[in-house]
């Protein structure tokens, strides 16, 4: 069944995404009810246009390079600087563009500008007064905002630019977990897939949280890989430090824990290096504790902890969180992703239940655990972005079955074309929201 179904989406990959992205735009502008539904019919003519070439131009145009797992390997250093530097300029021109996103994104700016003027004692004194900063965020990226914004100008593109920043970190951790994974070939793969999830440019030219977290989030899981390679307690300090500084981001960075014990058990002597995991657990357990004497001390430590319990069981307590999250799996999330990207998420799927190796175990276990406890709790579509370096090396294990690269040119091409529609986004009403 799955070889059946492996090789239909092999042959038909393209058509589908085609298909899947004509869909989705005719459903954004029946039921989408956005600000600007003059865009959706150029974008459905740019749809089709770019597709056309890439279904009727001969495939050997399309072919993969033989040696391109050489080339990566000689060119690495230049091709990633490379990459890095599109993202960066990409990202800077999207920050200077883009809608100020409502709510989490002015209330950022507003926290920071209380950081630039009066420091970190004028934020926490104030802290409980910004509702969504005071009753649920540690307060790490709105002290890094404020101080950018007094040492560069206190305009928002300062702040975004560091999102802008440490967006292009992870699209390049994207690829470093995938090369080690698995190759240079499914890294590099992985890394544009992941520029073409719309949310994920989106974020990264926002002056938010979900970008910084998911940086941490990755960076904490490349630094366990080389842990299991080559095991210190120089490198376990540093990923504690890293996991100490994801957790006074956000406090999902808490969900790396069952992923990087994963990790962690794959080292080859396993019983033996278990005195490397101590210092992943209580070296981030004091980042915390300061924050939490802190928060006592000022008044928020309460306020927060009640939110914490109220989220973990939202879920089943709440039918507006029900509906909610039935908003974010149906309408978000497919968004997000972009639902062209389909096709290679299935084969993706495909290709790692097929070999059932670690490398694959470990990549579903990624993706499963996130989803599994965001679901129960809190299913609001950025948190998901913890996942998508996962989702978007499982394409490329995927896409190393094409015998072309069409379907990850068109991938990146509708991603552009994604983010012409979202740059002013801004959705009226919801399917299943009240």
């Amino acid at each position: 069944m799955n070889n059946r179904l492996s090789q239909f989406l092999i042959a038909h990959s393209l058509k589908l995404s085609i298909f899947l992205q004509l869909i989705w735009l005719a459903a954004v502008w029946r039921w989408g009810d956005i600000s600007r539904p003059d865009k959706v019919l150029p974008l459905m003519i740019f749809s089709v246009a770019t597709a056309v070439p890439l279904l009727l131009l001969p495939a050997r145009w399309f072919a993969k390079r033989p040696d391109w797992e050489t080339v990566l390997e000689r060119r690495e250093r230049w091709l990633l600087a490379g990459l890095a530097t599109a993202v960066l300029l990409i990202g800077a021109y999207y920050a200077s563009v883009q809608r100020v996103w409502p709510w989490d994104e002015e209330n950022s700016l507003r926290a920071a500008q209380i950081v630039a003027e009066g420091g970190a004692g004028a934020l926490l004194r104030g802290y409980t007064e910004l509702p969504w900063l005071g009753a649920q965020h540690p307060p790490l990226m709105m002290l890094a905002y404020g101080y950018a914004l007094r040492l560069f100008g206190a305009e928002l593109i300062v702040m975004r630019l560091v999102g802008v920043a440490m967006g292009t970190a992870v699209i390049i951790l994207t690829y470093l977990i995938g090369r080690d994974l698995y190759d240079r070939a499914t890294g590099w793969a992985a890394a544009l897939f992941l520029l073409s999830f719309p949310l994920i440019m989106r974020q990264t030219a926002a002056a938010m949280t979900d970008i910084p977290v998911t940086f941490f989030f990755v960076l904490a899981l490349w630094l366990t890989i080389r842990l299991v390679k080559r095991p210190s307690y120089r490198q376990a300090f540093l990923i504690a430090g890293v996991i100490g500084l994801g957790m006074l981001t956000k406090y999902t960075m808490v969900f790396i824990y069952p992923v990087a014990l994963a990790f962690f058990i794959a080292l080859p002597d396993v019983r033996r290096q278990w005195r490397y995991l101590s210092p992943l657990v209580l070296i981030p357990a004091l980042f915390l504790l300061a924050w939490g004497v802190v928060a006592y001390a000022y008044g928020i430590l309460a306020a927060q902890i009640e939110t914490l319990t109220t989220y973990a069981a939202l879920i089943m307590t709440n039918q507006l969180a029900r509906q909610f999250a039935l908003e974010a799996f149906t309408t978000r999330l497919p968004s997000a992703l972009g639902p062209y990207n389909a096709p290679l998420i299935a084969l993706g799927v495909i290709a790692l239940a097929h070999r059932r190796q670690m490398a694959d175990w470990l990549l579903l276990l990624w993706i499963g655990v996130v989803w599994l406890l965001l679901g129960l709790t809190l299913p609001d579509h950025r948190y998901f972005m913890l996942s998508f370096p996962a989702i978007a090396i499982m394409m490329g294990r995927g896409y190393g079955r094409l015998p072309t690269s069409r379907a990850l040119i068109l991938s990146l091409l509708y991603g552009a074309g994604a983010l012409y529609l979202f740059v002013d986004w801004l959705r009226a009403s919801r399917l299943f929201l009240p």
